[in-house]
């Protein structure tokens, strides 16, 4: 995950911030990422994929430490939030630039049938979220 953060940083030319939970000051020990986001979905309405963008922006909390991308491909970090940025120290080799491609030239078409069944949803969902059923490629 770092690498590919690294990597997004140096080829788009912007600095990342990754932010985490402080152990013991934001949720048990042994609570996960994940259990925090499920107890924020119960009894929420997800219409569309983005649904989830929020409610797991809700889940996150306020008393991290955090990593810090640079667009000329040095890593910092914080161990405590008031802290001053830390240079990671120099790795060994310098790790080459990476290219990726999409997996697919454009959406996967869904079945036909489920289209028209996705269709009739909407009749139950609010009309902001209509046009993403809409665009659904199909055969």
């Amino acid at each position: 995950m770092a690498n590919a953060l690294l990597n997004a940083s140096i080829k788009y030319n912007i600095t990342i911030i990754q932010k985490y939970s402080e152990p013991g000051h934001t949720q048990m020990e042994c609570d996960s990422v994940h259990a925090a986001i499920e107890r924020k979905l119960k009894n929420r309405e997800i219409h569309i994929p983005s649904d989830f963008i929020s409610v797991t922006l809700e889940a996150v909390v306020v008393d991290i430490r955090a990593i810090k991308y640079s667009r000329e491909g040095i890593i910092f970090y914080k161990l405590k939030f008031d802290d001053d940025w830390t240079e990671l120290p120099i790795r060994p080799k310098k790790i080459p630039l990476v290219t990726y491609s999409n997996l697919h030239a454009e959406p996967i078409p869904i079945a036909s049938t489920k289209f028209h069944h996705l269709q009739q949803l909407k009749a139950v969902l609010p009309r902001d979220c209509h046009s993403f059923y809409d665009n659904l490629p199909y055969v």
